[in-house]
C-alpha cells in the first residue's frame, strides 16, 4: 500500500524540520550535554511538526548507538518508535483521555511492562485538554519521581497549561512557518515525487490551507496521481 504524502514525508530527524532552527538548536545542546530534563513542553500551531519533533526526540534518547542528535533509524528502538510499536514509548491523545483515572492508568500500568529502552517516554498530545486533576497528578509525578521516565507534553494552546507544569518543563515553541519555508519544503517534496504544479496553484493551496504544512500535503495527495497539477484540476 502506498504511503500517503503527509506520512511519507513526516520528519524523521532534526534536519527534516523546516524553519525551526532555534528549537532544533536547543534540543541538540541538551542531547550533546547529556543532561536530560524530566519533562519537555512543545507548543505551536497546527501542522508545524510538534508530534513529529517529540518522536524524533524519543529516538535521539533511545537509539542503540547512545544518546545522540542523529539517531540511526535502523535499530530496534528507532524502527519501533517510527512504527508506533515500542512498548516503552507511550503516546496519549489527551483530547480523548482527559480524566484523572485515564492519566493514572496510562502512567501507572506502564510501570509493570518490560523495559527495553534507555528511557520510558510519554507523549501527551494536546495536553492542554487534560483535566485539572490530571495536571495535578502529573505535577506530583514530576516533583517526586526519580527514575528514567520522561514526559513530553505537546499543545496547540500553551495558555491552558498550568504555570506549575510549565515551570517544570523545558519549553520549546515551534514557530509558524513562513511562506518561503513552506514553499521550499513543498517544492523539494514535489521534485522528489516528480509532481509538477503551477506556481499560482501552489499559492492557492497554501492560502486555503492557512499555511498548515500537513494540510497542504493532504491537499496535494488528492492530486498526486496526475503528476501535473493545474488550475482545472484544483477546481
Amino acid at each position: 500500500m502506498r504511503n500517503i504524502l503527509s506520512n511519507k514525508w513526516r520528519p524523521e530527524c532534526f534536519d527534516d524540520f523546516t524553519g525551526q532552527t532555534e528549537v532544533v538548536y536547543s534540543l541538540k545542546n541538551i542531547l550533546k550535554n547529556k543532561y536530560i530534563p524530566r519533562a519537555f513542553l512543545i507548543s505551536g500551531s497546527y501542522g508545524v511538526g510538534k508530534t513529529s519533533l517529540a518522536r524524533v526526540l524519543v529516538k535521539c534518547l533511545n537509539c542503540e548507538i547512545g544518546i545522540t542528535c542523529a539517531p540511526c533509524g535502523n535499530c530496534y528502538c528507532c524502527t519501533s518508535i517510527i512504527n508506533l510499536t515500542n512498548p516503552d514509548s507511550i503516546e496519549v491523545d489527551a483530547a480523548s483521555k482527559t480524566k484523572l483515572e485515564n492519566t493514572k492508568e496510562i502512567i501507572l500500568s506502564s510501570e509493570y511492562k518490560s523495559f527495553k529502552n534507555r528511557f520510558r517516554t510519554y507523549i501527551f498530545d494536546e495536553c492542554h485538554m487534560l483535566s485539572l486533576s490530571s495536571f495535578n497528578f502529573l505535577l506530583k509525578i514530576l516533583e517526586e519521581e526519580n527514575n528514567n521516565n520522561i514526559y513530553i507534553l505537546v499543545t496547540t494552546n500553551i495558555n491552558k497549561v498550568p504555570d506549575t507544569i510549565k515551570s517544570r518543563c523545558v519549553s520549546l515553541h515551534m514557530k509558524r512557518l513562513s511562506i518561503y519555508d513552506i514553499k521550499s519544503r513543498v517544492n523539494y517534496i514535489l521534485n522528489v515525487e516528480q509532481i509538477k504544479i503551477e506556481d499560482n496553484m501552489l499559492d492557492k493551496i497554501i492560502f486555503f490551507s492557512h499555511s498548515n504544512l500537513r494540510a497542504i500535503m493532504n491537499t496535494l495527495e488528492k492530486f498526486s496521481g496526475y503528476k501535473n497539477i493545474s488550475d482545472d484540476r484544483l477546481n
